[in-house]
């Protein structure tokens, strides 16, 4: 009989390349450690985040909604024997009474949600390619993205059928056989764009990120896009001190749940005011839960007030109020997006305003424009980075989102309906395994 040995020069190779990797990986953790203690540091002492809360949680949904973290430390005691690949993952299964995939589903383009979204049972998805990771998701985003999405409002070409939500938490279940970075069974998230709104998801594992054992899975889905379009638009005018120490902040778009982080992180960041546009039945929500100032949503109203005051004004509507500006001051821009959430389509899809929105920020001296996707397309590192960071501070209980209510699968149609026809007061946060109110799970 013929024994194969292995050949040295490739296994001292993979040695080196492991040991590459465990140092940038530490590296990294250590550059973390300082932004997060540099940020700690820079801002003023406040009263505990969020006394008042919006959450519409019921803890005993909550409990059926998702694993405890009893069951999901036992999810992570997964047996190295297993296949070197990670592909059988029964111990991960046990326990579940359904073993099928079930997602949000539209198969075409429509202005009312109730005629294309739907709720279709599959297969349980393999990774598709050998860089991919099949995520058993616990907690994903409902977005006005979403709803841009299913009406054909996007700049991008998206194929049908579609499942929307574009954050994603929950455990890694299966892994291609080149995934080193990620075990079985680990916590991780993810900016994925499409195919959220799911009980299971395909992504790229250089998109994920790992989650803290102590962080909420709802309360850490509204890191990924909402926080990190707050934190990222809030280092555009700020050094690496993170300080706003002394400044007059204008937040168009408050009650939207950007605007919401955007509202937390000024506060803890030392604004002096901050000012913050909403609807009017939302003012006492704005002044009394978010603690700042609120404004109507018509400029022509409050312009007068505060006309040439503002060093920063982050503008999440895109209404571009240059005369609340200072001569020195900065306005932060969400450009295209942030019209698309507001305006109807335009003739090809994409709204006319979409376009002067972007050209306006690019063309304004006193602008910077921001946009989460070219940021996360740009440098993927960076972003990811950023997202730690941001998981950090969660943990320490330096942020804590606004939850305005979490749903099951079947309800997130109505969700897209109450989206685009009120204001809500926070994110809504989609639990895949989460029991309808009548008791029965997702169908």
């Amino acid at each position: 009989m013929v024994t194969q040995t292995a050949d040295p020069s490739s296994t001292g190779n993979e040695e080196a390349k492991t040991a590459v990797d465990t140092e940038q990986t530490s590296a990294k953790k250590h550059k973390v450690r300082i932004r997060v203690r540099n940020i700690l540091k820079s801002t003023k002492p406040s009263r505990p985040i969020c006394e008042k809360q919006s959450d519409e949680r019921n803890d005993a949904s909550e409990a059926s909604a998702e694993p405890s973290d009893m069951t999901t430390a036992r999810e992570n005691n997964v047996s190295e024997t297993q296949n070197s690949n990670n592909t059988k993952t029964s111990s991960l299964f046990g326990g579940l009474r359904d073993k099928r995939q079930q997602k949000v589903v539209f198969s075409k383009f429509s202005q009312d949600p109730r005629k294309v979204i739907r709720v279709e049972v599959d297969e349980i998805p393999e990774p598709a390619t050998d860089n991919d990771v099949i995520i058993k998701v616990t907690a994903s985003t409902v977005s006005l993205f979403d709803c841009n999405v299913r009406k054909g409002v996007s700049y991008e070409t998206v194929d049908l059928p579609v499942t929307p939500g574009a954050d994603v938490v929950g455990n890694i279940i299966k892994r291609g056989k080149d995934v080193k970075s990620f075990q079985v069974g680990e916590r991780v998230a993810g900016l994925v764009r499409f195919g959220g709104n799911a009980r299971y998801i395909n992504v790229s594992a250089s998109d994920l990120v790992q989650v803290p054992r102590s962080c909420d899975a709802s309360e850490a889905v509204c890191m990924v896009s909402t926080y990190m379009s707050a934190y990222q638009a809030l280092r555009m005018v700020t050094d690496e001190s993170f300080s706003l120490d002394g400044k007059s902040i204008l937040i168009t778009g408050g009650i939207e749940p950007v605007g919401q982080a955007l509202v937390q992180l000024c506060v803890r960041a030392g604004a002096s005011e901050v000012y913050a546009t909403a609807p009017e039945l939302r003012h006492k929500y704005v002044e009394g839960v978010l603690g700042v100032s609120p404004l109507p949503m018509d400029p022509e109203s409050w312009s007068p007030t505060i006309k040439e005051k503002m060093h920063f004004i982050f503008d999440v509507n895109s209404q571009f109020p240059f005369t609340a500006l200072r001569e020195d001051g900065v306005l932060v821009s969400f450009g295209e997006a942030a019209v698309m959430n507001r305006d109807s389509p335009g003739f090809l899809g994409t709204p006319i305003s979409a376009y002067w929105a972007k050209f306006v920020g690019a063309v304004h001296p006193n602008t910077k424009v921001y946009d989460i996707w070219d940021s996360f397309s740009r440098d993927k590192d960076a972003f990811n980075m950023d997202l730690e960071i941001l998981f950090h501070l969660l943990k320490k209980r330096f942020i804590k989102p606004h939850i305005a209510k979490r749903i099951s699968l079947s309800e997130v149609v109505e969700s897209h309906v109450d989206l685009e026809n009120e204001a809500p007061r926070g994110q809504i946060i989609c639990l895949p395994w989460k029991r309808n109110a009548s008791g029965g799970k997702s169908k």
